[in-house]
């Protein structure tokens, strides 16, 4: 998923891949926000299966063209770790490494995305499953990711009119 609640974002690209520092591997109990720690059930190494309209999703972003067409050939990894009320997000591709730091206790947080503001809140669901909500530039994003019956991540990403379904399996 490309878009993530940030307190703080590390986003830079690599030239080579390297592993996860350790202190993102952490995985904390979660009592403060919730008795259940189900939500880390979205916690490992997470692999692209399909997506389903992911570039008219890009172009509703503001997207640069060249993104939108690489993007959908992409076979993103994601690394996903949790440490309290942080979940540390680590996406790779070919020719990126994005690195991101998620609260998700509510608190709203500035991010950029395609040289566009990001100004988002995250929340854990009953389920354990993970909504963001805010805008990119002036389109009204709403993202939801969560582990199905067949232990995919399912990433669903509503950008203003047009849904993109990203599907994970894990590593």
């Amino acid at each position: 998923m490309l878009v993530l609640h940030l307190t703080r974002c590390l986003h830079h690209t690599r030239a080579t891949r390297g592993s996860m520092p350790k202190h993102l591997i952490r995985i904390s109990n979660f009592k403060s926000m919730s008795e259940s720690s189900k939500h880390t059930k979205l916690a490992g190494e997470w692999l692209t299966v399909s997506h389903s309209n992911l570039e008219p999703m890009l172009e509703k972003l503001g997207a640069p063209f060249i993104i939108r067409k690489v993007a959908p050939r992409a076979k993103p990894s994601q690394k996903i770790s949790f440490d309290g009320s942080k979940m540390y997000i680590i996406t790779e591709t070919g020719f990126m490494t994005k690195e991101s730091v998620v609260l998700i206790d509510g608190t709203e947080f500035n991010d950029e995305m395609f040289q566009k503001p990001l100004v988002a809140t995250a929340v854990v669901n009953e389920t354990g499953s993970i909504t963001l909500q805010g805008k990119i530039g002036s389109t009204d994003i709403n993202i939801l990711r969560e582990v199905n019956d067949e232990d995919q991540m399912v990433l669903t990403i509503n950008a203003g009119d047009v849904e993109c379904v990203r599907k994970f399996s894990r590593k």
